[in-house]
């Protein structure tokens, strides 16, 4: 009896132990904790929806788009890196490839893709949180002439009002310029000579549009496509050239890589052709030199013919042949009488102290 009384009583026990236990817990310094970390909470939340709101307004997701070019031009050069393939080492290979690569980045190429996409120009809408480039068809179009080089690569803000007026709007220092004009009218301005036209027929929802364009010079336009633009060599033993550009507007990622490969191949073709041209003058040149060289034996002969008063020289040489034989044979005939005289001493050969030779020795 007296061992089940102890286990009974331990047991009870034990229900007693846990309450003291969470009895022990001080709710007040707990709350005291969660007052002196409420700014705290408050900050990081804070932190966290500024950074949200800071990504969503100033970071802009970036595309990429990429080609290859094969190389296949052979033992061909030109004046601005096109260098011949020769199939040779990997050591040559890569020289090669490399003025290929800075052909690809030379002005040469990037100023024709600033022509062919007229990328000199870029039409914009202004959100709340992001811009965007509108691209590759804007609603409007500007013809522009910038009158004052301070104001390239600034953000001019078009405001349509209806479809035939418009609110033209930009910074000039600390002041704002800000005029209304007619669509279609060239209009010349402090800095500017431009004329906004629509590309297409008005639509309402422009007027509720904040538009802005921006005029590049220049040098920064082809600074910043340079900076966007990546060439490389991918397998200099298969003559392969990655291309790749990146930019904020995938159409216009995709378009400038294109027309890089088609302004390389054109300008490969241009300096091939170019140095065709430049063979071919020179061998021009040769001919002519032949023929005044032509003409002027041509005219020797002539003046010969007329000289000699005949036109058939074969004649005219086998005529001085037979008169050279005729000599010959003369000179041997009075070379004969001369030793027949000197060896019998004739008293009629010649006469005294004189070297007058006789008649018979000339006959």
């Amino acid at each position: 009896m007296n061992k089940q009384t102890q286990i009974l009583t331990n047991s009870a026990q034990q229900p007693t132990g846990g309450n003291d236990a969470f009895n022990e817990i001080d709710l007040g310094k707990i709350l005291g904790i969660l007052r002196k970390s409420i700014p705290w909470i408050i900050l990081l939340n804070a932190l966290s929806i500024l950074g949200a709101y800071t990504y969503l307004r100033y970071y802009k997701p970036i595309y990429e788009s990429s080609s290859s070019l094969k190389l296949t031009i052979k033992n061909q050069s030109s004046l601005q890196g096109i260098y011949g393939i020769l199939g040779a080492n990997n050591d040559d290979n890569l020289k090669q490839l490399a003025g290929e690569i800075e052909f690809i980045r030379s002005d040469i190429i990037i100023d024709e893709i600033i022509r062919k996409l007229k990328l000199d120009i870029s039409y914009h809408t202004q959100g709340n949180f992001l811009d965007s480039e509108i691209y590759p068809h804007s609603p409007f179009q500007i013809e522009a002439e910038v009158l004052n080089p301070a104001f390239c690569n600034q953000k001019i803000f078009v405001r349509f009002l209806n479809d035939k007026s418009y609110q033209l709007r930009y910074a000039r220092g600390e002041e704002e310029y800000q005029q209304t004009f007619r669509i279609g009218k060239s209009i010349n301005t402090p800095d500017f000579k431009l004329m906004v036209s629509f590309r297409n027929a008005y639509q309402k929802e422009m007027s509720a549009q904040n538009y802005f364009f921006i005029v590049y010079s220049k040098p920064a336009l082809q600074a910043n496509l340079r900076k966007n633009l990546k060439v490389g060599i991918t397998k200099p033993e298969a003559r392969i050239i990655d291309i790749s550009f990146t930019d904020h507007t995938p159409a216009k990622a995709q378009h400038i890589v294109a027309a890089i490969d088609s302004a390389y191949m054109e300008k490969s073709v241009e300096e091939k052709n170019k140095s065709n041209r430049q063979q071919i003058s020179f061998l021009n040149d040769q001919l002519k030199q032949f023929e005044d060289s032509l003409t002027l034996y041509e005219s020797q002969i002539q003046n010969f013919f007329l000289e000699n008063k005949t036109k058939n020289i074969d004649d005219k040489l086998e005529k001085s042949i037979q008169n050279i034989e005729k000599l010959v044979a003369e000179k041997q005939r009075l070379a004969k009488n001369l030793a027949f005289c000197a060896s019998w001493s004739s008293w009629w050969c010649r006469k005294p102290r004189s070297k007058t030779l006789c008649r018979w020795c000339l006959s």
